[in-house]
């Protein structure tokens, strides 16, 4: 539909953004992010995935499995282009702590390009309301009188 006086402006392709600016938005990303070439080595991370899991450029994605195992087969397969699990993957950071993970990969020519949610705080908060749990069924079958608990190491307790 046309109006009197109105000349209709034909779409323009779309410029692509400046480098720094797509660095600096892909840099803020609560998601970790990496870029990778087809054998694994880090080309480009941004801060949360360097500061989670203690890998920067240069660094082998592979190190986040252990060296044997289904875990390291599906990243592997990730890296090959043939997908990986829909399922959340439980990785090693650098520090040896476990690091819960959905993750997906896209090819972008020979690179891989990785998106890494980290869920580890969702599983730590899943284990303790395990835990509570059963020290409330414990509780309730040891005649309703309640549990007392201490952390030896620490000497924290709890009741």
């Amino acid at each position: 539909m046309s109006h009197p006086g109105i000349t209709p402006v034909p779409p323009s392709p779309a410029a692509p953004l400046p480098t720094g600016l797509l660095s600096a938005w892909l840099g803020q990303s609560h998601d970790l992010l990496a870029l990778t070439d087809a054998a694994g080595c880090v080309r480009w991370c941004n801060a949360a995935f360097e500061r989670t899991t203690g890998l920067g450029p240069g660094a082998d994605l592979l190190t986040l499995a252990s060296p044997a195992g289904p875990l390291r087969d599906a990243l592997s397969a990730g890296l090959r282009g043939s997908g990986l699990p829909a399922a959340e993957l439980a990785l090693r950071n650098a520090a040896g702590s476990t690091l819960w993970v959905e993750a997906h990969i896209t090819r972008i020519d020979t690179d891989r390009l990785w998106t890494l949610r980290d869920t580890t705080a969702h599983h730590e908060l899943a284990a303790r309301a395990q835990r509570f749990a059963e020290l409330l069924d414990m509780a309730q079958e040891f005649g309703r009188l309640g549990v007392w608990e201490r952390d030896i190491p620490s000497g924290a307790g709890r009741w």
